[in-house]
């Protein structure tokens, strides 16, 4: 059984504001920032510097409660319009760059799960690699 799940998409650009991509996928991220202008990070406080790229996060553990990757996947396909055929265009255009994963622990006598293909399919038609990390997750008895 998995102990942490989620699935974090993030857009990247050195010119491109996060604000296009709150327009272009019709949802507000859960985090974004702009270069040039300090963070405000967990307990709400300001960066001690500013940023130096622009960014534009969605995280799936943030709305979604599963423990089964495929929920989180289904979650980020859903709230980004997946399928999205003119994404890779749009980002090069943009200048910007996508990271897409998908981690999760894993007891260590628990084989990790799979991803089925339909899904990684989904992301792949919208040019989107989906690079998945386990961490191996060791119970310690008291």
């Amino acid at each position: 059984m998995a102990s942490s799940v989620g699935v974090t998409f993030c857009i990247n650009s050195e010119v491109t504001g996060p604000e296009v991509w709150d327009e272009y996928f019709g949802v507000r991220a859960d985090f974004s920032h702009k270069k040039g202008v300090r963070v405000l990070t967990p307990p709400d406080r300001l960066s001690s510097g500013e940023g130096r790229i622009n960014g534009w996060v969605m995280c799936s553990e943030i709305h979604t409660q599963s423990e089964k990757p495929e929920d989180h996947l289904a979650f980020m396909i859903e709230i980004l319009g997946l399928p999205r055929v003119d994404f890779p265009e749009i980002l090069i255009a943009k200048s910007s760059q996508v990271l897409c994963f998908c981690s999760w622990d894993y007891l260590v006598d628990v084989q990790c799960p799979l991803i089925p293909a339909k899904l990684m399919n989904i992301f792949a038609q919208s040019g989107i690699n989906l690079e998945t990390d386990t961490y191996p997750h060791i119970s310690v008895e008291e």
